[in-house]
């Protein structure tokens, strides 16, 4: 099974849009990932991976590396997650979850 995801982002020179995937298979078995995104014009953003047909599930987030270091992430309060089928390709069309100017409202005090 093939899943393409699809973000835009506008990087700076020498930005890389990154993807941390978490895998779940049929057996309950994690595993985690971490992998570079390809672009042709520094905004529009790509990666297809060859998952095994084992994985049901995935949950992922993007983040922005610069000379192999995190330098941001995307505001993870609410989980990216697929149900996966073995017999279909995905396809994920996504856009940058910043953090919000009320951010300080979704915590406990």
């Amino acid at each position: 099974m093939k899943i393409r995801f699809l973000i835009e982002y506008r990087t700076h020179w020498g930005e890389e849009v990154w993807i941390r995937i978490e895998q779940t298979s049929d057996a309950g078995k994690k595993t985690v990932k971490e992998v570079p995104m390809m672009n042709d014009d520094g905004q529009h953003w790509m990666l297809e991976l060859k998952l095994p047909k084992t994985v049901q599930q995935i949950t992922y987030y993007y983040m922005i590396k610069e000379n192999g270091e995190v330098t941001r992430e995307e505001w993870r309060v609410t989980e990216r997650t697929v149900q996966l089928s073995a017999n279909h390709h995905f396809t994920c069309y996504d856009k940058w979850k910043d953090l919000p100017y009320d951010a300080y409202m979704y915590t406990s005090a």
